[in-house]
């Protein structure tokens, strides 16, 4: 037998298992101090598995493994706790903006049918060229979209209007940020087309 079976075999114990059962294992103990100095470590650990009556030592944990689930557990009282906090905050918090909204909103709701872009300080070659503003609204996907260029001097203003929704808005705001060098102010409309009456 050599090394490595013989601490396979050590390793394979359980309970109360002997050690000297096996000749083979009992005559390589006999040449090698290694394995005689583990098979001495084996039957100490027996003996104090059997001193506190365990009977499967495979139920025992790692020190380690023991650390670990006492942190989960406290972990998870502590997530328990935090839960509740958070919840009561949260709840809190949408009371208050729910009641806020109910004093401040409108209590009427005007729908809104489009919205018209004054932007000024657009750069005068930008404002010039026309068609790459229209290709630049098309491609946006503001195909319904028009462009209206007022007076320029340094910087131009100019005007988009029929702009379907905040956010189309919001795409060629960014977009003419992007393109015109300057500083610009936009101001974003909200059109009603309609009779208040319709």
């Amino acid at each position: 037998m050599n090394c490595r079976e013989v601490q396979d075999y050590l390793n394979g114990l359980r309970g109360v298992d002997c050690i000297d059962d096996d000749p083979a294992v009992g005559a390589h103990l006999a040449v090698c101090p290694t394995c005689a100095a583990a098979a001495e470590k084996t039957r100490r650990l027996q003996q104090v598995l059997q001193a506190a009556s365990i009977d499967d030592p495979d139920r025992l944990k790692s020190p380690a493994a023991h650390r670990v689930e006492v942190a989960a557990r406290l972990t998870q009282s502590q997530a328990g706790q935090h839960r509740h906090r958070r919840q009561f905050a949260v709840g809190s918090v949408m009371v208050t903006a729910l009641v806020l909204i109910g004093l401040f909103a409108p209590l009427r709701h005007e729908p809104v049918d489009g919205y018209r872009m004054s932007v000024d300080g657009v750069s005068v070659e930008l404002a010039g060229d026309h068609e790459r503003l229209c290709d630049m609204l098309f491609a946006l996907g503001a195909v319904n979209a028009g462009v209206d260029v007022g007076a320029c001097d340094t910087t131009c203003t100019v005007v988009i209007f029929d702009l379907r929704t905040r956010d189309e808005a919001r795409l060629v705001e960014a977009a003419i940020r992007n393109l015109s060098p300057g500083d610009v102010t936009v101001d974003v409309i909200p059109v009603r087309y309609r009779s208040a009456e319709s």
